[in-house]
């Protein structure tokens, strides 16, 4: 027997093999043909988490120099691992728990505007961001 004989043999076998596989078990190939982490058709969580921020109101005014409380409410699909708080693009809090809270020092600066935003992050990774809240400094 030559050689294109047997090679031509092998790759049948392996395509009627993976069909087979393939058909019979749903979709799913068999775990000697899956790379480790992959195939078998799995159903990762690509759902992005919602954050709100409650408090303060959007176009709102803050005390400058002193502590101003961001509320925010954070859910998911399957679970919210933490949220961070950021004002003005720079991160303030994380708080992996609820409820979603941060002491926020507003700047002693008088009559400055920030934006304040919320980023829930759950156990998958995914991210999800509030809208921004502009508020201004009194």
């Amino acid at each position: 027997m030559d050689k294109t004989k047997v090679y031509l043999g092998v790759f049948l076998v392996l395509v009627i093999g993976v069909f087979s596989f393939t058909f019979f078990n749903q979709g799913v190939p068999s775990p000697l043909l899956m790379a480790k982490g992959g195939g078998g058709g799995g159903t990762g969580d690509a759902v992005l988490p919602t954050a709100v921020i409650t408090s303060p109101a959007d176009q709102s005014v803050v005390a400058r120099g002193q502590a101003t409380t961001i509320t925010a409410e954070a859910s998911d699909n399957v679970a919210v691992a933490r949220v961070d708080f950021y004002a003005s693009n720079k991160r303030k809090c994380t708080v992996s728990a609820a409820p979603y809270t941060c002491a926020w020092e507003v700047p002693a600066g008088k009559g400055k505007t920030y934006s304040l935003q919320a980023r829930a992050y759950d156990t998958s990774g995914n991210v999800g961001n509030s809208d921004i809240v502009t508020v201004t400094s009194e």
